[in-house]
């Protein structure tokens, strides 16, 4: 047992430090090793019984999903006190996530192990399809979580990740999971070592070259000239009702610096307008006035109050545009709230939780996919943790957006890696539907992704800056624009097919031993 937890941990520490800013993206190339080293383990020859080999499978994996989620996530207890409506429970509630995210990893486990035992001992023939199951398990309904899905480690690889334009991140995860699969496969001999190692080395080639001969050059592109302005607020400073006015001065003396570099549009962070806009009117005139004397449109992110028939107000994180002799305009409301931080999960279905209390803003959630229009060009705008989701981002492409606009605070993060665990996962957004993305955050970071997944401009943490650059628009559909999942649901069907056939060899086993007893 001591051997397990070893090599649990040595998957913990390999994958996770992928998800740090420690340039580390190329251990996911072996990270699983020790993974796969410990679910299959003192495995007994022969067809096993499916209970007992899921069981063993689904604890360890299980358990290293407990070490790897509570590495990845560790700041979560140790977020900045203001930042944090009821601090006694967050350690308690980070030992309650890491708990359920693991049980994906459990899953995992069980499938592998039972089919290894009772269908196939090559892990690259099962670990692959299972891996992308449970991945897109973790990102379904109000609790989905698929922050740190194993792709995202190859964010500081453009040309290995251009397979996201086929099937999202998942597709990257997939092909990781090859890699290692067939790593360990040589080591311990299930195939022979001089086949699957250059096999490895052979899948990364292509797909680098393949990625490289689909990286375009920017000729012919369309550009626009983006400003993205960062103040560096701190909640206690943002929200309290005696700065506003400085708050306002703050955003307002960042966004004409700008004026210098002729942007076509302004960005603003979410919430930016750290009151309910539209009921303000001395301050939204503030920024009408602005808007006005630019002469460029501005993007700003505010909570937004609207008054129902029955008396009663409904709350919104809300975005709007803001144009030149026009005023306010088309607003998006975010439509993924963030579980328990945003809105009590499924307290729609069950309303008693609307009883329950953590201090969450208890937004509505948004119904359109809002799309902006902009001297012709389109977009749209993903609020805080939307941009980790592909299919949310594909939705706008389908209803025509052009290119992203990415709104975050992630001041309540503190100086912890998740500013930039967050931030990278937008280059996959980019290459999945060959868009650019601006993302603008108060506290950073704010960047330029150009639509094959390149960073072109980066702001640091927790710095206060005004920063403009281009973005280009190159028209087209990638393949998963057009088909969303499509080239994933056969690998998901792969997984069920050999979960089905070894459950089913494992049970007529153990009746067998049942019966000659």
């Amino acid at each position: 047992m001591l051997q397990v937890i070893f090599l649990l941990s040595l998957f913990a520490v390999l994958l996770s430090a992928t998800f740090f800013p420690f340039g580390l993206g190329f251990l996911s190339f072996v990270a699983l090793v020790p993974l796969f080293k410990a679910i299959l383990s003192d495995m007994p020859p022969g067809v096993s019984s499916s209970l007992r080999e899921a069981k063993v499978g689904f604890w360890r994996g299980w358990l290293g999903g407990v070490l790897f989620f509570g590495i990845t996530f560790y700041w979560i207890p140790f977020l900045p006190a203001e930042n944090v409506t009821v601090p006694l429970i967050m350690f308690p509630a980070y030992m309650l996530m890491v708990a359920y995210l693991a049980l994906y990893l459990g899953l995992f486990g069980a499938l592998l192990r039972l089919s290894y035992a009772n269908l196939t001992r090559r892990v690259v023939l099962l670990a692959p399809f299972m891996w992308v199951v449970m991945e897109l398990l973790r990102a379904r309904g109000a609790l989905g979580f698929p922050w740190a899905s194993l792709g995202y480690s190859l964010y500081q690889y453009p040309s290995l990740i251009q397979v996201a334009s086929l099937g999202s991140v998942y597709l990257v995860s997939f092909l990781l999971v090859v890699v290692n699969a067939l790593l360990y496969d040589g080591l311990i001999g299930r195939v022979r070592f001089a086949v699957a190692i250059p096999s490895a080395a052979a899948l990364l080639v292509v797909a680098s070259l393949g990625g490289k001969t689909a990286i375009g050059t920017s000729a012919g592109a369309e550009r626009l000239t983006v400003g993205l302005v960062q103040p560096n607020i701190g909640s206690s400073v943002k929200w309290d009702p005696r700065f506003r006015r400085h708050n306002f001065e703050v955003l307002l003396e960042l966004t004409e610096t700008l004026a210098h570099a002729k942007p076509d549009l302004i960005v603003w962070p979410e919430t930016a307008a750290p009151c309910h806009l539209r009921q303000e009117q001395a301050y939204l005139g503030l920024l009408i006035r602005k808007v006005d004397e630019l002469k460029v449109p501005l993007l700003v992110g505010f909570p937004d109050a609207v008054p129902e028939e029955d008396g009663s107000i409904t709350y919104f994180n809300s975005a709007a545009l803001v144009l030149p002799e026009r005023g306010l305009g088309t607003k998006y409301d975010k439509m993924h709230l963030v579980p328990f931080g945003e809105r009590i999960p499924y307290d729609d279905v069950f309303p008693v939780l609307k009883r329950v209390n953590f201090g969450e803003a208890d937004f509505e959630r948004g119904t359109a996919w809002t799309v902006f229009e902009l001297d012709g060009k389109k977009f749209g705008v993903l609020i805080c943790f939307e941009s980790i989701f592909p299919e949310l981002v594909r939705s706008f492409k389908v209803k025509g957006a052009e290119f992203m606009l990415n709104i975050t605070n992630d001041e309540w993060f503190g100086r912890s890696a998740a500013p930039y665990q967050h931030a990278y996962m937008a280059v996959f957004r980019a290459v999945e539907n060959r868009m650019s993305v601006a993302r603008c955050a108060n506290t950073g970071i704010s960047m330029l992704i150009d639509p094959w997944g390149r960073v072109a401009l980066e702001s640091g943490v927790f710095t206060r800056e005004a920063l403009a650059g281009t973005i280009e628009i190159v028209g087209g559909e990638t393949f998963f624009s057009r088909h969303g999942f499509l080239l994933l649901w056969p690998l998901v069907g792969v997984a069920l097919l050999e979960s089905i056939v070894a459950f089913a060899r494992g049970f007529r086993a153990s009746s067998k031993s049942r019966s000659l007893r």
